[in-house]
């Protein structure tokens, strides 16, 4: 395929994200709240229109630039007195969320003879941050494309039926804001899913689950030193003797939002900035949503096979579960 056929299918890729994203935020406004699932809307015509448009990475590529700018306006919406009204129950929960997610994932990876590398992505992927967990491991690991491509696929899979399903279920369940956006923060796996799920919800559910999301994300740093020191994988390859360090990085955008949490809570900005930045986010994640349903292929998905989706929907289930009977039981409360 040509750069000139591949500058045009990727705006083509692009273009279509944002009209998706952008007519659905316009839909939402034209009706009674509450009325659109937009979200879920979003979501559903991306998966919908992606068969029909090469994969040239542009939506991947939307997701990793916009979420970021999405979940700092958040952070516009939201004071640090919720941030610390969340409490050290909630952190508790995330630090007891991690160790399920690893430990029962790593456990039924080796149950059903998942390879040892695409077991740890799997873990490290439900546990901590999603896809951004898996591709800071792989290097460390040296896992291979197919074990990045299979590990990516299966948190897709997962997070996506996240979005769709958890929403009407925590309606039914009778949660609350709160208790949402921390079930949701704990238990989905990627950083957009999260932000999708609980905004799906409801706008107080999302700026709490972004919230708990953003602390869970901090831990990956943790996490990765714990896989260079424990795997018996990640050793350097000129020198077998060494392990592979490493570079622990908090994303860039987790300070943006604690900047503007605090910009907020100063009101040092005018109200009808907040406002319009509320707007604005709510739009960005709706194009990212759409971007995310243009870059899902369902048939790459079928081709895993199915013992990875064992592990992801186990691990996935009972972080999950965990994170549930936790909000009943008041935690965050």
């Amino acid at each position: 395929m040509s750069a000139a056929s591949v500058s045009g299918a990727g705006l083509r890729t692009a273009a279509a994200a944002a009209a998706i994203g952008l007519g659905v935020f316009a839909l939402s406004q034209a009706v009674l709240p509450g009325e659109v699932p937009s979200v879920t809307v979003a979501l559903l015509v991306g998966l919908a229109l992606g068969s029909f448009l090469p994969e040239t990475g542009v939506a991947a590529m939307i997701v990793r630039r916009l979420l970021p700018l999405a979940i700092v306006l958040i952070g516009l919406q939201v004071s640090l007195g919720q941030i610390r009204a969340l409490g050290l129950e909630t952190l508790a929960l995330v630090v007891a969320g991690l160790g399920v997610g690893l430990v029962v994932a790593l456990g039924v990876a080796r149950a059903v003879g998942v390879p040892r590398r695409l077991g740890t992505l799997l873990a490290l992927g439900t546990a901590v941050c999603g896809n951004t967990a898996i591709v800071s491991a792989a290097p460390i690991i040296r896992a291979r494309r197919e074990e990045i491509a299979y590990a990516v696929a299966t948190i897709t899979a997962f997070g996506t039926a996240a979005v769709l399903v958890l929403p009407p279920l925590g309606h039914l369940l009778g949660l609350d804001d709160t208790q949402f956006g921390i079930w949701a923060g704990v238990g989905v796996n990627d950083t957009s899913q999260v932000v999708a799920t609980a905004f799906a919800f409801s706008d107080p559910a999302g700026q709490t689950a972004t919230i708990v999301k953003l602390v869970r994300n901090m831990f990956l740093g943790v996490v990765l030193v714990g896989v260079s020191v424990l795997s018996p994988d990640a050793r350097d390859a000129d020198e077998p003797h060494r392990r592979v360090t490493p570079r622990l990085r908090i994303p860039w955008f987790v300070w943006g939002f604690l900047a503007a949490a605090s910009l907020g809570s100063l009101e040092a900005l005018p109200g009808s900035v907040v406002d319009a930045s509320e707007h604005v986010s709510k739009a960005l994640v709706l194009v990212v949503m759409a971007a995310v349903g243009l870059s899902t292929r369902l048939g790459a998905m079928r081709a895993v096979g199915a013992r990875p989706f064992v592990v992801g929907l186990v691990a996935m289930s009972c972080l999950s579960l965990v994170a549930l009977a936790a909000v009943l039981a008041g935690v965050g409360s």
